[in-house]
């Protein structure tokens, strides 16, 4: 978990903790919403990492608490020798979003017992699909690079047995390769 980051909202830039409230600017959210910040500019937990412009997966979440009116800001234009002054007040609405986590970008947590029943090994790769209430996990077999090599060799060999089938030699190749390439 990181202890703080610096995210960019609504053209400002924020230095957040879990926990802390922000005044930004009015959202569309409704309170009681969650909210993503994904421009995280910096992240600094046992190491900084400073993103260029952005750090790579790492997002922040925060909760709309509340929706109010801010304190009021007035306005004065005057001009001199003219008689000229105008005063214009307005209170700008602002939201109030506590942090409720900074972390990794889809990083998943599977309690012990359950990584215990369904025989997962640390580094083991899942596919996560979610709902509201549901998360679905699927194991995802990864090719070790011994398959792989062995899966290009054979599908060389294919390759070479279908050119012998229509007679084209391995000479012939690079002639019909230019032909094409003309076309």
């Amino acid at each position: 978990m990181a202890n703080f980051a610096v995210v960019k909202f609504s053209g400002k830039q924020f230095l957040v903790k879990k926990g802390d409230k922000i005044q930004v600017a009015n959202l569309d959210y409704g309170v009681g919403k969650e909210v993503k910040f994904d421009q995280v500019l910096i992240v600094a937990n046992d190491t900084v990492k400073i993103g260029k412009p952005q750090v790579i997966n790492f997002k922040v979440i925060g909760k709309v608490l509340r929706k109010f009116a801010g304190e009021k800001i007035t306005v004065t234009k005057f001009k001199s020798k003219s008689r000229y002054l105008k005063r214009i007040g307005f209170r700008p609405k602002l939201a109030e979003i506590e942090i409720t986590r900074i972390g990794e970008r889809g990083q998943v947590v599977i309690p012990q017992d359950v990584r215990a029943e369904i025989k997962a090994k640390e580094g083991t790769v899942f596919v996560v699909v979610g709902t509201k209430d549901t998360i679905v996990l699927k194991k995802v077999q990864t090719p070790s690079k011994e398959t792989i090599i062995k899966e290009l060799i054979d599908m060389a060999r294919e390759g070479r047995k279908r050119l012998d089938g229509m007679g084209i030699k391995e000479s012939d190749i690079p002639d019909i390769v230019k032909r094409s390439r003309r076309r």
